[in-house]
């Protein structure tokens, strides 16, 4: 039970939802925009594995609502992806502040950038395992990294230009 985004430009424009037990997968040579209602709900994990020479990028254009990733029970990988210009999830019953959102979800980000963020948080971990190595956050309107009751290493982490909180945790 895999899904996969082929190489290429991609735009999504309305909620792509991921069942449980599925895991959305890309690699090398991938452009991912949200735009407008575009967000990415997943119950499983997610793998985004570019490459330093070809990451992946994943962008918003006309306030697309970024990635939420919920009760994900295998480990979520981001290497070598550029997010810029993301919001957040409108779904009032969702009730989320983050550009990126891992809640109960286990993730590992390596090598990746988070540059402009207009959501009150940019990366928003709750209750999950993290690590998050040799990455930046940078130009952010509030909080670059927002950690409730987590558990989890930050390596070689670097923040710039943050409106707020580079790092917020709590509970963790």
């Amino acid at each position: 039970k895999i899904a996969t985004f082929k190489s290429g430009s991609w735009i999504i424009d309305k909620p792509l939802i991921v069942p449980e037990d599925y895991k959305l997968m890309a690699d090398n040579k991938l452009t991912i925009n949200l735009s407008e209602n575009g967000l990415i709900l997943s119950r499983g994990p997610i793998e985004l594995i570019g490459s330093e020479e070809n990451p992946i990028i994943f962008s918003s254009i006309n306030k697309g609502m970024g990635i939420v990733v919920l009760n994900a029970k295998e480990l979520s990988k981001f290497h070598n992806v550029k997010f810029s210009n993301l919001d957040f999830p409108k779904e009032k019953a969702l009730n989320i502040s983050g550009s990126i959102n891992f809640f109960e979800s286990p993730v590992q980000i390596i090598n990746c950038e988070f540059d402009s963020n207009s959501a009150e948080d940019f990366l928003n971990i709750f209750r999950s395992e993290f690590e998050i190595k040799n990455s930046i956050f940078s130009n952010t309107r509030s909080d670059a990294l927002d950690i409730d009751f987590g558990i989890g290493t930050l390596n070689n982490v670097s923040f710039v230009n943050i409106g707020n909180d580079a790092i917020d945790i709590s509970g963790s």
